[in-house]
C-alpha cells in the first residue's frame, strides 16, 4: 500500500488510479468501478462508518479546500463522509464523486479549508485564524 502526503496530511492509498473494484449489489447484479483518481484513507481517523476517513485525491496539489461529501445508505440514513482533496472547485469534486459512486448516495457537500482539516485531525494546532477561515468558508456554502 502506497503512502502519500497531501499538504501535511498522510494518505494511505488502497485503490490507486486505475484500480478496478468489482462487486454485486443487493439484488446480486454485478458491478465494476474503475478509479480515475487515487483513493485511500487518513490513518488513525474514523469516517462515520467505523472505518478510517476515506479520501479521493485529485491532481491539484495546491487546492486549499477540502470537500466533505455526506454519503447515505440505501435507506437514506447517514453512512459516512468521503473527503475530496486536490480538486480546484466544488464542481470538480462533485463530478469526481459521481464518477465513482452512484449519485443516489450523495448528500450535502461541505467545504472546509485544508488548514482547518489538518487542525481537526490533529496534524497542526487549531489557531483562531484557521478556525475562522474554515468556518467562514463552511457558512458560505449555504
Amino acid at each position: 500500500m502506497k503512502t502519500v502526503e497531501f499538504q501535511g496530511m498522510t494518505i494511505k492509498l488502497d485503490r490507486p488510479k486505475g484500480f478496478v473494484q468489482k462487486g454485486k449489489d443487493k439484488d446480486g447484479k454485478p458491478w465494476e468501478r474503475k478509479y480515475l483518481v487515487d483513493y485511500g484513507y487518513v490513518p488513525r481517523t474514523k469516517g462515520g462508518d467505523g472505518d478510517q476517513l476515506d479520501v479521493f485525491l485529485g491532481g491539484d496539489k495546491e487546492a486549499d479546500e477540502a470537500f466533505w461529501v455526506e454519503q447515505h445508505k440505501d435507506d437514506g440514513e447517514f453512512d459516512e463522509f468521503k473527503v475530496m482533496l486536490g480538486f480546484p472547485t466544488k464542481v470538480a469534486a462533485v463530478a469526481c464523486y459521481k464518477q465513482h459512486i452512484p449519485a443516489k448516495y450523495m448528500g450535502r457537500v461541505f467545504t472546509m479549508k485544508v488548514g482547518m482539516m489538518r487542525s481537526m485531525l490533529g496534524v497542526e494546532p487549531l489557531t483562531k485564524q484557521a478556525a475562522m477561515l474554515g468556518f467562514l468558508e463552511e457558512m458560505s456554502c449555504g
